[in-house]
């Protein structure tokens, strides 16, 4: 991996946990394929971060606004599908947009 790659790296990590300490590397993962899969369901989700569904589901409700310990991040917003309700789509809230916007902004 090359010095710029090695540095790009860091400064994902370092503007993320500034903003977040707490928040895993799974769930950063998880938050930057929804970013760029607005709509995405959760088991494609699931399918990408190579997770259990049950593991990403939970992920997910942390994500949302529904975490298990500690306050929910409200970063990313449920709607079920129109065309099939048993299906859920998720995409950014608008927190997590702006999450994603200036987490971009760091990156340049």
């Amino acid at each position: 991996m090359s010095y710029q790659n090695m540095d790009y790296a860091l400064k994902l990590c370092d503007y993320t946990h500034s903003s977040f300490p707490d928040l895993p590397l799974q769930y950063l993962r998880c938050l930057i394929i929804v970013s760029c899969n607005e709509g995405i369901s959760i088991s494609d989700i699931s399918q990408k971060i190579g997770s259990p569904l049950s593991t990403t589901s939970r992920i997910i409700s942390a994500l949302e606004n529904r975490r298990q310990m500690g306050e929910a991040y409200n970063l990313l917003q449920i709607d079920l599908n129109p065309f099939d309700n048993r299906q859920k789509l998720i995409s950014l809230s608008p927190k997590g947009r702006n999450f994603i916007c200036q987490l971009d902004k760091a990156m340049a």
